[in-house]
């Protein structure tokens, strides 16, 4: 992002500085918004005894996270291998089946990324 303002800036594009900021906060707006009502449900699952319900939106989460992960990775840095495998053992000591097959094809996808070299 800083490299891209630094361009714009060096070319005297000042007004896409404002539109580009605009959109960034856009987007990080409606992630904070989908976090916040996220955990909203998840606690509202949880205080009424629902563990399992709550358990059920947390794998979701947590497949939704990977597909965007393994489509967004371009580079895999240390912290992303090492979140990877993290989660690569978690599913190892509890399989989960996405909702469907081709979120699960998605997954495996996304932790090949661990054997990239």
């Amino acid at each position: 992002m800083e490299g891209l303002v630094a361009e714009l800036d060096a070319n005297g594009q000042t007004n896409y500085i404002t539109k580009v900021s605009d959109i960034v906060s856009a987007l990080q707006m409606a992630e904070t918004t989908y976090k916040a009502s996220t955990t909203l449900a998840l606690l509202r699952q949880l205080r009424a005894g629902h563990t399992n319900e709550a358990v059920a939106m947390l794998e979701k989460q947590l497949d939704e996270d990977l597909v965007g992960f393994g489509a967004s990775t371009n580079e895999i840095h240390e912290a992303e291998i090492g979140v990877l495998k993290q989660i690569k053992e978690y599913r190892t000591e509890y399989p989960h089946k996405a909702a469907f097959p081709y979120t699960d094809a998605t997954l495996n996808q996304t932790f090949n990324l661990l054997d990239k070299p």
